[in-house]
């Protein structure tokens, strides 16, 4: 399935940043959200400036209500490509649950918050 094939992209080649950003996804989509955040941290690892694969780490946290580290990973993900990730975050239900949250407010309306 999808998570095999990223899993053989990365065993052809173990930097492929988009690979384990993808695998990720892939991995959080299937219900394991835990398993997700290594995926994404092999990600930044070896594109530090990505900012999917921080977003995607916020996406995970907001999933399971850890609201300060959703907050931090999605600064991180604004900090890098704020237009693509306000607009995504705006959108995204796993967020649902922090949008009364003022900080949240404030990332996506364009302020700094950290």
């Amino acid at each position: 399935g999808e998570i095999a094939c990223y899993e053989k992209a990365i065993d052809l080649k173990e930097d492929y940043a988009e690979a384990w950003n993808n695998l990720g996804k892939a991995v959080f989509n299937s219900g394991v959200w835990y398993d997700a955040i290594p995926c994404f941290d092999k990600a930044i690892e070896f594109e530090p400036d990505c900012a999917i694969a921080y977003y995607n780490k916020a996406r995970c946290y907001a999933s399971q209500d850890e609201v300060e580290l959703a907050l931090e990973y999605l600064q991180k993900a604004i900090n890098l490509d704020g237009k693509i990730c306000r607009e995504k975050a705006k959108a995204d239900v796993h967020f649902n649950k922090m949008r009364s949250e003022e900080r949240f407010i404030l990332l996506i309306k364009n302020d700094e918050v950290f």
